[in-house]
């Protein structure tokens, strides 16, 4: 399926129109005023942002770093740092874009949680590989 889906776009940018989606629906939810509709006044409501937030940037970071690791985007020993970046840059951005928001605000906490996300999801990755690597021996 993936194939397909790769041989539709030139020269395999499929990874890149995948972060753009994800990317694109945290700005979609953002602009909201009550994001989570009836959730969003519930007790729970900071225990859900706050998972939404560690969700929304894990995913995003995963999804960044394969695109970075494919073709000429390759960057070794520097994916990750670079990945951490780019996903901690839109974090920041799109925190600033949402205090325009009626109802929202900025908040560096919500930034913070963004880079937990991110660190959460690379560790994974990175600790992945490790034992993948380590029972191929």
């Amino acid at each position: 399926m993936m194939e397909y889906c790769n041989s539709l776009l030139p020269s395999g940018r499929l990874p890149w129109v995948m972060v753009a989606l994800w990317a694109g629906a945290i700005f979609v939810f953002s602009s909201m005023s009550n994001p989570l509709g009836p959730l969003s006044s519930s007790v729970f409501w900071e225990d859900i942002g706050r998972l939404a937030h560690l969700a929304e940037y894990a995913g995003l970071t995963v999804l960044v770093f394969g695109a970075l690791s494919m073709g000429k985007a390759w960057l070794g020993r520097w994916t990750g740092p670079a990945c951490l970046a780019i996903v901690l840059s839109f974090a920041f951005l799109d925190e600033l874009r949402q205090s325009l928001v009626p109802g929202r605000t900025f908040d560096l906490f919500d930034v913070a949680l963004d880079l937990a996300g991110a660190c959460v999801a690379l560790g994974a990755m990175y600790g992945g590989r490790g034992l993948s690597r380590s029972r191929l021996r």
